[in-house]
């Protein structure tokens, strides 16, 4: 990426929809401040995807893996927004995008959802970002310097198997998960047979949420996302980021496997924080078990009107 067409100049790139100029772009600065409570809770729903249904693969700054259409994602509710949103895809790049209070972290991951039902706009006057939002993201920061995570390696198990130019890493993966099978352990990618449904919301253990909302945080940066980035970073060990970061360096085109990635480990590849321009960006708590209020908010959602997506199976098990 030259200087020319790099985040700073993206507002004059001459392409089709170009919003980059907008006043309700992303990233912004995320600040630690006081916590708001609604009645209204998000509801996270996991969805009966396993890691089969999922396509890992590298891109040029970054690693992203796809939904592939055959079963049903994750869905996300959220407080005050009228809308169902359902996942496509997540994506992880070196440094976080947005900064927490005032520093980039190591990387950061966000859960692409797409709108399902509903009209996507939000339903107080909050003044958070106004319009009607096709997309949300669901979001974390990923920070080195604790013990191994589990949850996450599974993930990172899969972006190293999906990697076909670095094939002795795969190698080295694909024998150890071997190695586990025949001893009955359900490491790596012996997971795939152990592990019926993946839910990608689990690698959050808390409920506490920065929400506002923003644009694509690349080109043509459209206008049309209600952010939701956890307040505290997931936390993985210093050899977990090292495989991940190599996988994001190793992306290469092509049978040839020509290096062509345009991830930077020391300056990351993110435009650079974007103004609030009015907006409020909130930080939403929750104030109670997040597994209670989602099934409570979801089944008086569902008595309103039984023919909402997903209630069917919601009231029959009452």
């Amino acid at each position: 990426m030259t200087a020319a067409n790099g985040p700073p100049n993206w507002a004059n790139l001459n392409i089709a929809g170009n919003a980059c100029g907008g006043n309700q772009q992303s990233p912004i600065a995320l600040t630690t401040q006081g916590c708001e409570t609604f009645n209204d809770q998000y509801v996270l729903s996991s969805g009966n995807c396993g890691l089969d249904d999922l396509t890992f693969f590298a891109v040029p700054n970054g690693v992203k893996a796809t939904y592939d259409g055959a079963c049903t994602p994750n869905r996300m509710m959220i407080p005050n927004v009228d809308g169902i949103y359902q996942a496509q895809q997540f994506h992880i790049h070196i440094k976080s995008e947005h900064t927490f209070d005032g520093a980039r972290l190591a990387f950061e991951l966000h859960v692409v959802h797409g709108l399902v039902e509903g009209s996507g706009n939000s339903i107080v006057p909050d003044g958070v970002g106004g319009g009607s939002k096709q997309f949300a993201v669901f979001g974390f920061a990923l920070q080195a310097g604790g013990s191994s995570n589990s949850a996450f390696q599974v993930l990172l198990d899969e972006f190293i198997l999906g990697d076909t130019c670095d094939e002795g890493a795969r190698r080295m993966l694909e024998d150890e998960a071997s190695s586990s099978a025949e001893a009955g352990s359900t490491k790596s990618g012996n997971l795939r047979k152990t592990q019926s449904i993946f839910n990608i919301y689990d690698l959050v253990s808390g409920d506490d949420f920065y929400h506002y909302g923003g644009g694509l945080t690349t080109p043509p940066c459209t206008e049309a996302v209600w952010f939701n980035i956890a307040k505290d970073p997931v936390i993985i060990s210093n050899a977990q980021a090292t495989s991940l970061t190599n996988v994001i360096l190793s992306y290469a085109e092509g049978s040839s496997c020509t290096p062509a990635t345009i991830a930077d480990p020391s300056q990351g590849t993110a435009r650079p924080v974007q103004p609030l321009n009015g907006r409020e960006l909130q930080r939403i708590c929750g104030k109670e078990s997040t597994t209670v209020l989602s099934l409570t908010r979801a089944i008086a959602k569902c008595l309103l009107n039984p023919l909402r997506l997903g209630c069917l199976t919601i009231l029959a098990g009452l």
